[in-house]
């Protein structure tokens, strides 16, 4: 029983941990695809 409750509870903690990183480097694409998503526009118009 207690170690069902163990693995539960590490299996919790995998999936936490793995979301926030998930998070971080989801700001991260998009803050790397902002920029070139804008000069692409902005050429698109110019061109």
């Amino acid at each position: 029983m207690e170690q069902e409750y163990g693995l539960t509870l590490s299996m919790m903690l995998v999936i936490v941990q793995s979301r926030k990183m998930l998070q971080k480097s989801a700001k991260l694409s998009i803050s790397f695809a902002t920029p070139t998503i804008i000069l692409y526009v902005i050429r698109k118009c110019n061109g």
